[in-house]
């Protein structure tokens, strides 16, 4: 009986040092798994921006066809195959649209969701920041996307050299 107590004493005194790191993994491990869910949706809209944004189309005078409707979280364009692209953050959702401008979105596809903030930047030829309605001036465009999911917020930034306007 009285080795009985004794185990069930060491087992009272061993079990919280022996418990504590394994509740702690589980919890650092399902952070980074809703850490990495969260980037992963943000790094596909945010790689699809980029990858339609190199292709800006220019037009005849050297300079980008960008829509002078374009704001700091609407970004509207047409691509070197002559289709019309918007990128527009509504309320907490990132949205790409086909045929539309900025101010006259219908019919908009998901980019990512649950978007904290996104902004558009452009920048010139001398890289000093412009409006990114001042079209013939844009020559590099840097985007920021912040989601938040299930408290974890990741941000991500890139910069898109317009392919077509390199050299003008």
């Amino acid at each position: 009986m009285i080795e009985l107590v004794i185990v069930i004493v060491i087992l009272g005194v061993l079990a919280p040092v022996v418990a504590t790191p394994m509740i702690e993994t589980g919890i650092g491990w399902r952070q980074i798994a809703s850490r990495k869910n969260v980037l992963q949706g943000a790094r596909l809209g945010m790689d699809r921006m980029v990858r339609e944004l190199r292709n800006i189309q220019r037009l005849a005078n050297d300079t980008p066809n960008l829509s002078i409707n374009s704001t700091v979280n609407c970004l509207s364009f047409t691509t070197g195959d002559n289709r019309r692209l918007t990128f527009n953050l509504n309320g907490n959702v990132l949205e790409s649209c086909s045929a539309c401008d900025c101010g006259a979105v219908a019919a908009p596809n998901p980019l990512a969701v649950k978007v904290s903030g996104f902004t558009a930047s452009c920048y010139n030829a001398a890289n000093l920041a412009v409006a990114c309605n001042t079209v013939a001036t844009v020559r590099r465009i840097r985007l920021q996307l912040s989601v938040t999911e299930n408290g974890e917020a990741a941000t991500l930034d890139s910069e898109v050299t317009l392919r077509n306007l390199i050299g003008v």
